[in-house]
């Protein structure tokens, strides 16, 4: 625990120089609830639901040093996910106010579903967090590689 308030301290305290340099932000939007909270939903649907109103964390790509990864429980559907990809290629355009400066984003994140949520039994008295199942999960190795490394960048 002290090494976790060190830790905590120091991003504190170096946070601007963080956020200039190239980083990955992964969201887990089931870990942001606690397990109480969790266990008074009726369904996972609804789980399901609130998770899934946090797909707009996708628009923190639009810090240029910044690339996003985010967990969820259900695929994001491909008509959400065009929106937002032509939402946030419009960035530069809006910014130059030259229509022709769209450029595509989806390099700059990955959306990764856990191939072993579906062994899960979700329950009132057992909801797993997504952290908890993507740790079971040996597929997401390979997808948790930074979705575009800065460095790598062409």
């Amino acid at each position: 625990m002290i090494n976790c308030t060190i830790f905590l301290k120091e991003l504190g305290n170096n946070w601007e120089r963080f956020e200039q340099n190239s980083h990955v932000v992964v969201h887990l939007p089931s870990a942001s609830y606690s397990e109480s909270i969790r266990q008074q939903l009726g369904s996972i649907e609804e789980l399901e639901y609130m998770e899934s109103r946090q797909i707009a964390r996708i628009c923190e790509i639009r810090n240029p040093n910044r690339d996003v990864v985010i967990v969820t429980r259900a695929p994001i559907s491909d008509d959400l996910l065009e929106y937002y990809n032509k939402l946030l290629g419009l960035t530069t355009a809006i910014e130059t106010g030259q229509a022709e400066n769209q450029c595509s984003i989806s390099s700059r994140y990955r959306i990764i579903v856990p191939e072993a949520i579906k062994y899960f039994h979700f329950t009132n008295d057992h909801n797993y967090c997504k952290c908890r199942v993507n740790i079971f999960s040996l597929e997401n190795d390979s997808k948790t590689q930074t979705p575009n490394c800065h460095g790598n960048r062409k």
